[in-house]
């Protein structure tokens, strides 16, 4: 029929390498097949790059680690659960998170819900109880977070990835210096850890560094985690979000 005939022409293209024109579907050049998503070493990368093909999958795997903590949060101790909680379900949070952790809040929120799911099972939490307090309690980052420190330290690493300039104000940070933002014209580019990462560690320079440079990597993850925390959930967000604070 003509509807499966035009589908079966969006599933498979031409890879032209001849001289015809490109509508010719009778050369011998290779064809490829057109798909929703595809999964590469473990990332579920779909044709629109929105995650929600992966943030769904790893929904999924983490709300099936629920009976496993309801089971053994009365045998062990908390500091023996909450090394399994990063071995089951920090560890698939965290893993390619540079890549999808930049998805809209909508794309995340089945996410978000599952990780505050588990973590209340653990701790044995009523469902309307405080997020920020449910986080800090039990000593953890949530996905925003993770995503946020994962971002300072890639930035701080990959120190090609840095521009500085510096502050030539007569203030107190006079002799500062900062990261230059690129310049954005869309929110999918705002998402981008290229964009997040400057203005995350300009943030940072303001509230742990003491007179000490970035590009020395004097940051540790402790040091980071202990900023976040103290920083807060609303506030990262705000950051990762582009909203003045």
């Amino acid at each position: 029929s003509r509807s499966s005939a035009a589908s079966d022409v969006y599933k498979r293209q031409k890879l032209h390498a001849c001289c015809d024109n490109a509508n010719n579907s009778t050369c011998l050049c290779p064809s490829v097949c057109r798909t929703k998503n595809i999964r590469y070493l473990g990332i579920v990368i779909d044709d629109k790059l929105d995650w929600k093909d992966h943030i769904n999958t790893i929904t999924d795997k983490i709300r099936k680690t629920l009976y496993i903590f309801k089971e053994i949060r009365n045998m062990l101790s908390t500091e023996m659960i909450k090394n399994i909680y990063y071995a089951l379900v920090h560890s698939m949070l965290s893993y390619g998170i540079l890549g999808w952790g930049g998805a809209t809040l909508t794309a995340l929120d089945p996410l978000i819900k599952a990780q505050k799911s588990v973590i209340r099972v653990i701790n044995k939490k009523p469902y309307r109880y405080p997020s920020n307090e449910l986080f800090q309690e039990f000593g953890v980052l949530d996905i925003r977070q993770t995503y946020t420190k994962t971002i300072v330290l890639h930035y701080i690493k990959h120190r090609h990835l840095q521009t500085m300039i510096g502050h030539s104000l007569s203030t107190r940070c006079r002799n500062k210096k900062f990261f230059m933002v690129p310049k954005t014209r869309t929110r999918f580019a705002q998402r981008h850890y290229t964009f997040l990462a400057p203005r995350i560690l300009n943030r940072i320079g303001d509230d742990i560094l003491t007179g000490q440079q970035l590009t020395s990597r004097t940051l540790t993850k402790r040091q980071i985690t202990d900023w976040l925390f103290a920083l807060g959930r609303d506030e990262v967000e705000k950051t990762l979000n582009h909203i003045p604070t």
